[in-house]
């Protein structure tokens, strides 16, 4: 609740009882909303080993990217939830897709490993965003509420970059073998 206290507009009207209950829903709403998304995406576009499930990773990332990017800048209460709920899903049709491409792709001896790792890189990534966003916001709360939110979802970038070369190094990778 205090992401939405500090970050969000709250108009009189909108009690910190509203905002819990907002913070409720959108953490119920967001996975299910993430499943149904990677459901279509994976019915639609096929699995994890389809040779442009890459290019559908970068493409849902990117759009997570400019959503993450407008909710810094809400101008209102509920913008902010739209733009939260609209991120939150993206990023639960995310994480598995990006867990599902990187052990679609090691041989099946490797898998139990590959499987370690990204869940290791995803929780270690977890932490330091919730650690740093703490810090950033601890130092700036007073003079710019909304600063450490805005760093984190500039450091989204470097995601949407970091998954725009993996998608070209499969892309050359693909051409190859065949």
């Amino acid at each position: 609740v205090t992401l939405f206290k500090d970050n969000a507009i709250l108009p009189s009207h909108i009690t910190n009882n509203t905002a819990l209950v907002s913070y409720i829903l959108l953490a119920i709403a967001a996975p299910i909303g993430g499943l149904l998304t990677i459901t279509v995406v994976s019915l639609t576009f096929g699995n994890y080993e389809y040779k442009h499930a890459t290019a559908v990773m970068f493409a849902l990332y990117s759009i997570a990217t400019v959503i993450a990017n407008c909710i810094p800048y809400a101008s209102s209460y509920y913008y902010f939830i739209a733009f939260t709920l609209g991120y939150f899903v993206l990023c639960s049709a995310i994480v598995p897709m990006i867990k599902g491409i990187c052990i679609a792709n090691v041989t099946p001896s490797l898998k139990g490993i590959a499987f370690s790792f990204v869940s290791l890189y995803t929780n270690i990534g977890i932490v330091c965003s919730s650690y740093l966003y703490g810090i950033i916001h601890e130092h700036n709360k007073k003079d710019k509420p909304t600063f450490a939110m805005n760093v984190l979802v500039k450091i989204m970038i470097l995601g949407v970059i970091f998954a725009l070369l993996s998608m070209i190094f499969k892309c050359c990778n693909y051409k190859r073998t065949l």
